[in-house]
């Protein structure tokens, strides 16, 4: 899921951007028809959700793509679950209805969803937070207030808070460094967060809130063969995205008033 105006594409949005999205929601689409295999984050995310998942609730996937977990869920959770999807790529959410018929999913943004307090009791961001320009406090905000219990968000995570552009080709020439903070045509966001400031975000958003953000280390090798040196793949035990290292944690967030997490901290993650 990429950052979009708050209503969904924008229709001025530059060709570049576009096309990145239509090659992505594609991508998504093989996967979530089954045409390319499952991603080692589906895997995860349902070893994970299987701790606080329970038959008949309903789950949010925020930044959904094709709707690729839902395929994994269906499989290896519930294959009944009740799950709504949203994203801010319409191309994202063309290919989501096109592999999921009636399952329900809405074009829109993280910053400013258009869903009521307490609507979900599971909602989960997977990569999406990273991708997004700083500082990503409004995303957790919202997150956080669309669930009635659980929220679970996959992001990278470091020593200190980096905010990384990266420019796959040669800089675009005839742009001042304000312009290439902000140019979303040429480059993507790929943002590094402490742990210090994640739980200051979610303290802010929700002071009783109880958390824990723990390593994501279920995976194997991928991408092995895959041509572009900036996808994300295994090197000796580790992800690595061209010159990155792809530390991803999951920050699992419950709201006050429920029981059944031992493994959390109320205010905090130690």
């Amino acid at each position: 899921m990429e950052a979009a105006h708050p209503h969904g594409q924008s229709r001025s949005e530059p060709l570049q951007i576009l096309a990145r999205k239509e090659k992505q929601a594609h991508n998504f689409y093989q996967i979530a028809t089954g045409a390319r295999a499952e991603m080692e984050c589906s895997k995860s995310t349902v070893s994970l959700l299987k701790k606080i998942y329970q038959p008949g609730m309903t789950v949010a996937d925020v930044g959904c793509g094709a709707g690729h977990y839902l395929r994994s869920f269906q499989r290896n959770l519930d294959s009944g679950i009740n799950y709504f999807g949203i994203d801010a790529g319409q191309p994202h959410i063309k290919m989501a209805r096109r592999a999921f018929g009636d399952t329900p999913f809405l074009c829109g943004d993280i910053r400013k969803l258009p869903i009521g307090d307490n609507s979900f009791d599971i909602v989960f961001c997977n990569n999406v937070i990273t991708a997004l320009p700083p500082p990503p406090g409004d995303a957790f905000k919202e997150l956080i207030r669309i669930s009635r219990q659980w929220i679970v968000v996959r992001l990278i995570v470091g020593t200190a808070n980096y905010i990384v552009k990266v420019f796959p080709e040669n800089l675009p020439p005839g742009m001042n460094a304000t312009d290439y903070i902000r140019d979303q045509a040429y480059s993507t966001y790929r943002n590094i967060y402490s742990e210090a400031y994640i739980a200051e975000m979610i303290e802010a958003a929700d002071p009783v809130a109880a958390f824990n953000i723990t390593a994501d280390r279920q995976f194997g090798d991928f991408n092995q063969d895959n041509p572009d040196p900036n996808a994300t793949r295994v090197v000796n035990g580790m992800q690595i995205a061209g010159n990155l290292v792809i530390d991803q944690r999951y920050v699992v967030i419950q709201k006050a008033g429920h029981a059944g997490a031992e493994w959390l901290t109320a205010g905090g993650n130690q």
